[in-house]
């Protein structure tokens, strides 16, 4: 709807809308956090201390697991980690069996021996014996070609 120069205006017959000299429930009131962040106020030791234990992430276990079913841990220290500080559990597992940082261009596979392969379970299996390395990704799609079930 309308008014007469043209500007749209909700119409109040729809269920929906306030009324003119409708006052809102929290004029007035104040956020319960009202003070808290204002600009240029710092928090006090004890609250900076506080907020650092509760949110820290080696704190709640360092160890994430994601939608798909991947573990990550939280190395800030890894060359390769992610934007929050993360990288794959089975990642660190190869590592560990090659002796040096994976490439960025290197896949570790899943085999799916205690698992079906593929299911969220054998996604967390990081036993030394259940992964592979594969130098590229087009190794790796060469595999699951071949290893295709009809």
């Amino acid at each position: 709807m309308r008014d007469k120069k043209g500007k749209f205006i909700k119409s109040y017959s729809s269920g929906y809308g306030f009324k003119k000299g409708h006052i809102p429930w929290n004029k007035g009131k104040h956020c319960i956090h009202s003070g808290s962040f204002k600009k240029g106020h710092k928090p006090s030791k004890k609250t900076r201390e506080k907020m650092s234990i509760s949110h820290s992430k080696p704190m709640k276990g360092g160890k994430r697991r994601d939608n798909k079913g991947y573990i990550y841990i939280y190395k800030p220290d890894h060359p390769f980690c992610n934007k929050n500080k993360y990288i794959s559990e089975a990642h660190l597992v190869m590592e560990s069996i090659i002796g040096r940082y994976l490439r960025p261009e290197e896949i570790v596979h899943h085999k799916g021996t205690k698992y079906p392969m593929g299911s969220f379970e054998d996604k967390g299996d990081n036993r030394k014996e259940n992964l592979k390395l594969f130098k590229n990704e087009s190794e790796h799609q060469r595999f699951h070609c071949l290893n295709r079930t009809h």
